[in-house]
């Protein structure tokens, strides 16, 4: 039987790449919107921008894909990396926020999908889900 932190894994992945898709798609917006001011504008840097963030939600689906119903133990371990990778950016969102360089719908963002790579990290890395992954 599916452990219930495996269920909240879920719940927080998910509000996390929704919440990384809505902001994908505001900065792109807003990207068309700078490259539509130039005189000049660079063809590529959209659709190179596009793939990239494909990529990377392609990546995402497909590591809970395999630990959250394919019980892929191997893929925990990959989540945890690209979780550990996306965190990162904290920092940074932190380093703003004090200098007083974020509005308040980029500190909601912030502690929003922060909140949910940690809680989907937390959720992973629970004795019954890691059992579960396991096979025992």
């Amino acid at each position: 039987m599916r452990p219930k932190a495996l269920f909240w894994f879920d719940v927080f992945f998910f509000i996390a790449l929704a919440l990384y898709l809505l902001r994908t798609a505001i900065a792109l917006s807003a990207l068309q919107a700078a490259l539509n001011a130039q005189p000049v504008a660079e063809s590529y840097a959209l659709p190179v921008a596009m793939l990239i963030s494909s990529v990377i939600i392609g990546a995402q689906v497909l590591v809970w894909f395999l630990v959250s119903r394919r019980r892929q133990a191997k893929a925990l371990w990959l989540w945890v990396g690209i979780a550990v990778f996306l965190l990162m950016g904290l920092p940074k969102a932190a380093q703003a926020f004090l200098l007083g360089q974020l509005v308040v719908g980029d500190v909601l963002y912030d502690v929003f999908y922060f909140g949910s790579l940690i809680g989907s990290l937390a959720m992973l890395l629970r004795s019954s889900t890691r059992a579960w992954l396991a096979g025992k």
